[in-house]
């Protein structure tokens, strides 16, 4: 008797990034570019992804979320050269801090200044203030 093992390859498929940007920018070694989170309460994970434009001349941190029914939705909530990645650090804050219904987005500068991104029950665009970042 012969076995017969078919391979069949398997692709993970990601996110497609909104027209005019490109693959996930790779950030300072320990800071990741991508980090999975749930921001609008739907219980489908999105997240925040640190992304470089297709002319690779500037760099965006956008935040993915998806409506009930699957439609995905990104918010570009800050953007820069992308001589400004170096130093820049993503984070997720979890619902519940800080008084956030669904967590929120964290994006600090090389200069150590800090916002938070979120959004509001209801809400269509991600609201943001400064953000007091935690000690190293």
């Amino acid at each position: 008797m012969v076995a017969v093992l078919i391979a069949v390859p398997a692709f993970a498929s990601g996110p497609v990034y909104p027209d005019g940007w490109g693959d996930p920018k790779s950030l300072d070694p320990g800071q990741p570019c991508c980090i999975p989170a749930d921001l609008n309460g739907t219980g489908l994970v999105g997240g925040a992804f640190v992304v470089e434009s297709n002319d690779h001349k500037s760099y965006a941190v956008f935040a993915l979320t998806y409506s009930r029914d699957e439609r995905e939705q990104w918010h570009r909530l800050v953007s820069g050269p992308v001589s400004d990645v170096r130093g820049l650090r993503v984070s997720i804050l979890d619902a519940g801090e800080g008084k956030l219904p669904f967590g929120g987005v964290v994006v600090c500068s090389a200069r150590r200044s800090c916002r938070l991104y979120w959004l509001d029950k209801g809400a269509r665009r991600f609201g943001s203030r400064e953000h007091v970042a935690p000690a190293r």
